[in-house]
């Protein structure tokens, strides 16, 4: 069950998946360190032995040639590193700073690092919840949650607005789903039973005195 009144986030998975997107790049060029440094004989070779063009003598120095490269390799290394560091430190303020609360009458939504936007639905606002899940995200267990309402910024030709929650942990997802739908339809059948109430109050002022 989750609680009402407490900011939520989106599960260690959706976590997991923001590190990974907003480090990766520092990984995969790692990567490419590290193949290049297990060639490093090789690209060293192929340089000696190509055009006289790296030494200003015209004859080029294996050991001058090999100090390069790895002065190149250290840069390369150096420069993922920071760029993994970096995407830590910004993917783990993303996702601390993307929350869910669900509330009384409504939810709202809070991201952003440096501009943080937050957003309040009202539960009557609400036309239709769904939950997307791509290949990917059915392999990591991963969806997105998607809020149809009415009365939103940018609405459709059909005049809703999606309100995204992206990426959360499917179970996350499901839970949520339920307890939004149970919220939108209790406030429904409230809505109905207080205009009953209306009705017969109202038959009850017209009807005539028997006394």
């Amino acid at each position: 069950m989750i609680p009402l009144d407490r900011e939520q986030h989106l599960g260690h998975k959706a976590f997991i998946l923001i590190l990974l997107t907003r480090f990766g790049p520092g990984l995969v060029l790692f990567a490419v360190g590290f193949v290049l440094a297990l060639m490093r004989n090789y690209i060293v070779y192929n340089l000696v032995s190509g055009p006289v063009a790296f030494s200003p003598v015209g004859n080029p120095d294996p050991t001058m040639i090999s100090q390069y490269v790895g002065y190149a390799l250290s840069i390369i290394f150096i420069a993922s590193l920071l760029i993994m560091v970096i995407g830590i430190i910004i993917g783990t303020l993303e996702y601390v700073n993307y929350v869910y609360i669900i509330e009384e009458f409504g939810i709202r939504t809070k991201k952003g690092i440096l501009h943080q936007r937050e957003l309040s639905i009202l539960y009557r606002q609400i036309q239709d919840i769904n939950i997307d899940r791509s290949l990917f995200y059915r392999l990591i267990g991963m969806a997105r949650l998607v809020l149809l309402t009415a009365g939103q910024e940018e609405p459709d030709q059909r005049g809703l607005t999606e309100v995204v929650l992206e990426p959360i942990n499917t179970e996350v997802a499901i839970e949520l789903r339920l307890m939004l739908q149970r919220k939108v339809g209790v406030q429904v059948t409230e809505t109905e039973q207080e205009a009953d109430a209306e009705e017969i109050a109202g038959h009850g002022k017209d009807a005539p005195d028997r006394a």
